[in-house]
C-alpha cells in the first residue's frame, strides 16, 4: 500500500473517492515524470563531475576533447530530462486543477454562487487549490445532507 492510499483512507468517502479520481487521472503523467527525474539526476551529475574533472586535472588533447564532448552531451541530455520532468510537473498540477474545476462545476447541489467563488479561489491560488476543493467538497456534502433531512421532513 502507498502512501497517497494510506493518507486518503482517513478522509471522508466523498473526498476519498475525489482524490482517487485526481490520482487516476495523473498517474501515467506521474510515471512518465518520476521516470525523466529518476534518470536526469545519476546522469547530470556523473556527466559534469566527469567533465569537471577532464577539464581541470588532465591535459587537453584530442582524446579528453573528445571525452569532453560526449559528457558535455551527456549532460545536456540529462538537463533535458530534468526540464521536462519539470514540465511534467505543470502538466499535473494543471491536470488536477481542470479536474477540480470541472467537478466543481458540475455540482447540481451547491449554488451557481459558491461553484463561482471555489473556481476563482481554484484559479487564483494554485498552491492552495486541494484544500479548497476539499472546503468545496465539505460544502457540497453539508448541502446534500440538508436537502435529505429536509426531504424527510416533508
Amino acid at each position: 500500500m502507498n502512501n497517497f492510499h494510506f493518507m486518503v483512507n482517513k478522509v471522508p468517502e466523498n473526498i476519498q473517492a475525489e482524490m482517487e479520481k485526481i490520482n487516476e487521472i495523473i498517474q501515467p503523467v506521474m510515471k512518465i515524470r518520476s521516470r525523466y527525474l529518476l534518470f536526469s539526476i545519476p546522469i547530470i551529475a556523473i556527466s559534469f563531475i566527469n567533465f569537471f574533472t577532464l577539464l581541470f586535472l588532465t591535459t587537453i588533447n584530442q582524446d579528453t576533447t573528445m571525452m569532453l564532448m560526449v559528457y558535455g552531451f551527456f549532460a545536456a541530455i540529462g538537463l533535458a530530462l530534468y526540464k521536462e520532468g519539470k514540465h511534467k510537473t505543470e502538466q499535473i498540477k494543471q491536470m488536477s486543477s481542470d479536474y477540480m474545476i470541472e467537478r466543481v462545476k458540475k455540482s447540481p447541489f451547491v449554488s451557481e454562487y459558491l461553484k463561482e467563488e471555489y473556481v476563482k479561489l481554484i484559479k487564483e491560488q494554485p498552491i492552495l487549490a486541494m484544500n479548497n476543493f476539499i472546503q468545496f467538497l465539505n460544502e457540497e456534502e453539508n448541502q446534500m445532507k440538508q436537502r435529505r433531512e429536509n426531504f424527510k421532513k416533508d
